[in-house]
């Protein structure tokens, strides 16, 4: 089973793509979703995230807040090292994990990690390809300012505080281009997949 890592910046289209492969019948693990449930409410885990970053990334309900986390953390290399230790490596362990058990059953040619933070964490080394989702930066900030309701300003920060796009393009195997249509995007994944049938 080949195991392709899917990644991509704010807005670039990388949800798209990762439900595209699920219609596809490909098996896709979600590395944010293993990561909400482990800072879920009542997760053993977030004692620990209160003690690092205090109570100021919790909502008056108790949920952690996520934005509020990662506006700290990549702002400070010792809290984000530490969070990391964490949250991240406990995610990372996890998601290999279901992907080892995937792998086992024989049932795909291929299954996909789907990680904002691919590159980042260094995920991308257990990967067998990896994929990369661009867009050019006015489509994205289009593209989240509708979905989100976030000032351009916000996006524009959010987008710098992030891997460069040059830097996450020179550790790709393959960059998937969505600037344009949703045919034109679904046809670079189909013939990424096509690609993987006849390799395997």
């Amino acid at each position: 089973m080949r195991i392709i890592g899917l990644t991509g910046g704010i807005g670039s289209g990388k949800s798209t793509v990762s439900a595209y492969l699920r219609e596809k019948k490909i098996p896709v693990v979600d590395a944010d979703s293993i990561s909400r449930q482990l800072t879920a409410p009542g997760s053993s885990l977030l004692p620990a995230v209160r003690i690092l970053l205090g109570d100021k990334v919790f909502r008056e309900d108790g949920k952690l807040n996520r934005q509020a986390v990662a506006d700290i953390i990549f702002n400070d290399k010792e809290l984000l090292k530490s969070y990391e230790e964490l949250i991240t490596n406990e995610t990372a362990r996890r998601c290999l994990e279901e992907l080892r058990q995937l792998d086992e059953q024989k049932r795909w040619k291929a299954a996909v990690l789907d990680a904002p933070l691919l590159f980042e964490c260094g995920m991308q080394q257990y990967m067998d390809e990896n994929w990369l989702v661009q867009a050019d930066p006015e489509t994205r900030i289009a593209r989240v300012t509708a979905r989100d309701g976030i000032s351009r300003e916000a996006i524009c920060d959010r987008m710098q505080r992030q891997m460069s796009e040059e830097k996450k393009a020179s550790l790709a195997d393959v960059i998937i281009e969505n600037s344009g249509s949703l045919e034109e995007l679904y046809r670079q994944i189909d013939r990424q997949l096509e690609r993987i049938g006849n390799e395997g």
